[in-house]
């Protein structure tokens, strides 16, 4: 359940940074968002990617050496 969750959200981190935070910036004079109002709402969004997505690497990892009796928490 929690490497499904955190497939998704870095899935999801990953289709901002590759398709919405280009598309955002590219836009231009005619964009609704000023480049310092891109910069506030994706601003830490690589750096989030980066955290979770060796977070994940992290649980999966865990997850291929535990035991079918190991509990967590």
């Amino acid at each position: 359940e929690l490497c499904s969750t955190e497939s998704t959200y870095v899935q999801a981190l990953r289709t901002l940074v590759e398709h919405y935070m280009p598309a955002v910036a590219s836009a231009g004079a005619d964009a609704a968002f000023r480049d310092n109002d891109v910069k506030t709402v994706f601003g830490c969004v690589p750096v989030l990617l980066n955290v979770n997505s060796e977070l994940l690497a992290q649980l999966q990892a865990r997850v291929q050496r535990m035991h079918s009796d190991t509990c967590v928490g």
